[in-house]
């Protein structure tokens, strides 16, 4: 981008009002996931716990690990508090 037309772009953002450029939010509590909204890939380890699965957020394409554990060995082992976090 020449200059010129850099300089314009950049008067133009500064002049930009905050209400034209804020993120429209329309709730704020979390959106709660389901298992239909990644694609599920290969398993990345295991461990005591349970196993980290490599997932793909379908809406947004982003990559994470996913930890899956058996809610029958949490119960048993009392770990539930330390889960909910």
């Amino acid at each position: 981008m020449d200059p010129p037309k850099f300089k314009q772009a950049i008067r133009r953002a500064v002049s930009l009002d905050y209400e034209d450029v804020k993120p429209k939010v329309t709730s704020m509590a979390p959106k709660q996931f389901t298992k239909s909204d990644f694609a599920i890939g290969k398993k990345l380890g295991k461990g005591q716990y349970g196993e980290v699965m490599l997932v793909q957020h379908k809406e947004t394409g982003f990559l994470m690990g996913l930890k899956v554990m058996s809610k029958k060995q949490i119960r048993e082992e009392r770990y539930e508090n330390q889960i909910a976090r």
